[in-house]
């Protein structure tokens, strides 16, 4: 059997309710499609399954699915024939649905309101809803033509956000499938289109330029924190908004142009830059691996490129322009 038919009988299967046997035919497809290195259609039946796993409710798979197809496609466009059938990942936007998709989603970390009195995650309080208020005055109300990329995005708050003021594109990107599938339902839901990609912060090289970079709580959980910043700063043209945890002593350091052999007085100093390494876990979380002086992430903001660093209400937050 060809990797063509296999997949337009999984495609059949589908319509008719056979999710067993659309689920064997696709996965076939995908098997046969790869042993041609030079085929993306390989990338078709996995955007098929994602269709299939989304409305059995595997939500997370469904993502893995689309995302290691985009990443097919993103090398190459699809070079296979037009016949060859495809079904998009449609996400139920049945208003009497809604509580139960939310639960199937979850679980949750941002606390989003879908609709009156509904939240994501009302346990959260209002997080990120107070970050956004500190960072949105910086920005001007209309972002028509303008580009943005949300790093760690969660469940996509501060994409949204960027939306609503009018960006022309948001490319929102995260290391956890089941996040990813929870901004896709929110993106359908709110009409708000954003590009989604599962990837983290050392690659955004390979995304291109933006004017606008949203990097809120996720540079304490990089092992590589200043290669990070360096590869965000060099993708980014306009504004990055800001925060990571700070520890140890607050204040600003303003260091000499070079320091002799010898010299040890200055490392003394409280506000000198630090981070403190963790190495095992910090609250529950074995993802935290570093904290920062408040003089040290400037510090390393100011390496990566950005010129200027505006304090806000938070002591952990900043605007960062080039």
């Amino acid at each position: 059997m060809s990797a063509a038919l296999s997949n337009n009988l999984g495609v059949v299967a589908f319509h008719q309710g056979d999710f067993g046997k659309s689920n064997e035919r696709f996965k076939q497809a995908a098997e046969l499609w790869s042993r041609d290195p030079d085929d993306a259609g390989i990338a078709m039946a996995r955007c098929n399954l994602a269709a299939l796993y989304w409305r059995q409710g595997f939500f997370s798979e469904s993502e893995h699915q689309l995302q290691m197809a985009f990443r097919i496609l993103d090398r190459k466009p699809p070079n296979v024939s037009p016949d060859v059938l495809t079904i998009e990942v449609k996400p139920d936007l049945n208003p009497d649905n809604l509580p139960e998709t939310l639960r199937r989603l979850g679980p949750w970390y941002q606390n989003i309101e879908v609709r009156p009195g509904l939240m994501t995650n009302p346990s959260g309080g209002d997080h990120p809803g107070y970050r956004w208020r500190i960072l949105e005055k910086f920005l001007p109300k209309d972002l028509a033509g303008k580009t943005v990329l949300d790093i760690g995005c969660n469940a996509g708050y501060f994409s949204f956000e960027m939306k609503r003021r009018g960006a022309a594109r948001v490319v929102s990107i995260d290391i956890m499938p089941h996040v990813l599938a929870q901004t896709r339902f929110l993106s359908a839901w709110f009409d708000l289109p954003v590009e989604l990609r599962q990837m983290d912060a050392y690659d955004v090289g390979n995304l291109g330029e933006f004017d606008y970079v949203i990097f809120v709580g996720v540079l304490y959980h990089l092992k590589h924190p200043l290669y990070a910043l360096e590869k965000i700063g060099a993708v980014c043209r306009d504004m990055m908004l800001f925060q990571s945890v700070i520890a140890g002593p607050r204040g600003d350091f303003t260091p000499e142009e070079n320091y002799p052999d010898g010299e040890k007085k200055v490392f003394e100093q409280a506000t000198y830059p630090k981070l403190y390494f963790v190495e095992k876990s910090y609250n529950g979380d074995e993802s935290n691996w570093w904290f920062a002086t408040q003089s040290c992430l400037k510090a390393m903001l100011r390496t990566a490129g950005f010129r200027e660093i505006l304090a806000t209400e938070n002591a952990d937050t900043f605007v960062c322009h080039k």
